[in-house]
């Protein structure tokens, strides 16, 4: 039993036949992977025509010549539907309007996108500047080396792995901790 689409394919070359033939098989199958085209009735007849034009099909029964005004026809079809993707690509449209939307909204998330970034950096940076710039003085009014590295562990151990954050408000919030933990060790 043929396929749906050989049947279709029938009724649309008709009275053409074309061989059953190998060779027919694979010149259509070759067409249609060259263009990138799906296995429907449209796209074999279609292949059947560009490659009678090429004379590289073998026919049971030949096909009629077409009439002058069929091929007047046909080719005014043809000029219109390129006329018409020539147009659609340059008339702004619903699609046009809503790829310039979702443009718009990538570049303004962007925009927010590295403004946020740029203040988590300096949010961490800021977490490293008050460890690293933490100094218990001694009493001697000389650094207390042991006593301003244990503070900065201690600082450091308030922070946990912030340089892993990925969220602003969280940054903050460890920069506040870390003050006020660095307030009360001095």
């Amino acid at each position: 039993m043929p396929s749906p689409v050989a049947v279709e394919v029938e009724k649309r070359l008709a009275p053409a036949v074309v061989a059953d033939a190998q060779s027919n098989v694979d010149q259509v199958v070759l067409y249609l992977q060259k263009k990138g085209l799906d296995f429907t009735a449209d796209n074999v007849v279609e292949a059947v025509w560009a490659l009678h034009g090429e004379g590289r099909i073998l026919w049971a029964v030949d096909p009629v010549a077409v009439s002058p005004a069929e091929a007047a026809r046909r080719k005014r079809a043809e000029d219109a539907a390129r006329m018409a993707a020539e147009d659609a690509k340059f008339k702004p449209g619903l699609r046009h309007v809503n790829d310039l939307a979702a443009d718009n909204t990538r570049i303004a998330d962007k925009g927010k996108n590295d403004v946020e970034a740029k203040a988590l950096a300096q949010t961490k940076s800021e977490i490293t500047r008050e460890i690293t710039s933490y100094v218990k003085g001694h009493h001697s009014g000389n650094v207390n080396y042991a006593a301003t590295e244990s503070g900065q562990a201690k600082l450091q151990e308030v922070a946990g792995n912030y340089l892993q954050l990925t969220n602003l408000a969280d940054a903050k919030r460890v920069l506040q901790h870390v003050r006020s933990v660095k307030q009360q060790l001095s």
